[in-house]
């Protein structure tokens, strides 16, 4: 992940900003879309808000690109 799409990613953070999440996967890279409501630096995730109640913790190192 680079220095842009960390941007991109505090963006939606810090704004509320939508944004769209591709995650590599062995068989077909999948896409989410949906608000970064939490960074833990530690264990590097994003907590990405898709839905009202619905949520997924995505790992850094797994996102090819962020749009």
């Amino acid at each position: 992940m680079d220095w842009r799409m960390i941007g991109v990613s505090c963006a939606s953070f810090h704004e509320h900003r939508t944004i769209t999440v591709r995650l590599f996967d062995e068989y077909e890279d999948k896409e989410l879309t949906g608000i970064v409501v939490l960074i833990h630096t530690f264990r590097r995730e994003i907590k990405l808000s898709i839905d009202e109640g619905e949520w997924h913790w995505i790992k850094i190192d797994e996102i090819v690109s962020v749009g």
